[in-house]
């Protein structure tokens, strides 16, 4: 399943169809376009393979991984190796989908493994990335700095 939509007359989405129908897998391969809520197809769906060939740091694996799901991702393609490290899925040579599919194959046949690398993914989310503590820390930040510089002055 591809969730989220294509620029309009995109080279890529026809070659992607052409190659659909031609191996007849329209029963097995899906386009969403554009949800409102892509957080429910993540939840819904075992794994999240980021296929980019380059991205510096996809918030969408993040969303992924936030609703349990281990991410497989291409070594030097971006920040998600960094994130992925060894516990939160798996990390992939370059463009090498055979492996890639293999991994999603063995982690759809050892359903223990994919519920442990989904909740280390959801954990590392939510210690690391959760907007929240973020939002309060900068806020802390911002007032220290207006009180240090007197444009809040408490007396």
């Amino acid at each position: 399943m591809w969730v989220g939509g294509w620029p309009k007359n995109s080279k890529d989405k026809l070659h992607i169809d052409e190659f659909v129908t031609l191996h007849e897998l329209q029963s097995r391969v899906f386009f969403t376009g554009e949800v409102d809520n892509p957080s429910d197809y993540y939840a819904a769906s075992d794994v999240f393979a980021m296929v980019s060939r380059e991205d510096p740091f996809p918030l969408v694996c993040l969303l992924a991984a936030s609703v349990g799901k281990p991410i497989l991702c291409f070594d030097e393609a971006g920040g998600m190796p960094e994130f992925v490290e060894n516990d939160s899925g798996y990390v992939i040579p370059y463009l090498d989908i055979n492996t890639m599919a293999e991994k999603i194959v063995n982690l759809i046949n050892n359903p223990a493994e994919l519920n442990r690398l989904g909740l280390c993914a959801k954990r590392k989310v939510q210690k690391k990335y959760d907007i929240n503590p973020a939002v309060e820390r900068i806020t802390q930040i911002i007032h220290t700095a207006l009180v240090k510089h007197q444009y809040i002055n408490y007396k």
